[in-house]
């Protein structure tokens, strides 16, 4: 939450946001930022938030891989027809040609070589901490663990 120390600095100074925006771990700091929460609430959530990505990971373990060479609708595609193997889907759009999928071990897997059949420049496996479906990240940390978010 680094950023949130350089918002307070400039707040200082009298230098305040029109806007804010982040992503993922930096959504938090922009609610700080944009005092929609406390620091300490940020702080919280994020906490709670590692916890509860723990548990989905733990109950539901996936991967994640990177797609080089292949249009989006082509990797779409790919995801659809591995599907077979398990849950698989685009999860981030890093450019018109880069595409990172996510999703069950299989299903991910199944997709990496179904990719590098269809031309894909290059087909990485991510490593990542937490390895569980992005696509269904809310409903898998969610709904086992609604009673927790008392917020």
């Amino acid at each position: 939450m680094h950023s949130v120390i350089v918002a307070h600095l400039l707040a200082e100074r009298g230098v305040r946001p029109a806007i804010v925006a982040g992503h993922s771990l930096g959504e938090y700091s922009a609610l700080v930022g944009a005092q929609a929460i406390s620091f300490e609430d940020g702080l919280q959530l994020v906490k709670l938030r590692g916890e509860l990505m723990q548990q989905a990971g733990n109950r539901n373990p996936g991967t994640m891989a990177a797609i080089l060479g292949l249009k989006t609708e082509q990797v779409t595609a790919i995801c659809r027809e591995a599907e077979d193997a398990g849950v698989v889907v685009p999860a981030n759009f890093n450019s018109p040609e880069q595409v990172v999928i996510s999703g069950s071990i299989t299903g991910v897997h199944k997709a990496m070589e179904l990719a590098k059949t269809k031309g894909a420049k290059r087909v990485v496996e991510l490593v990542v901490q937490e390895k569980f479906f992005v696509a269904c990240s809310g409903v898998l940390i969610v709904r086992p663990f609604v009673k927790q978010w008392e917020l």
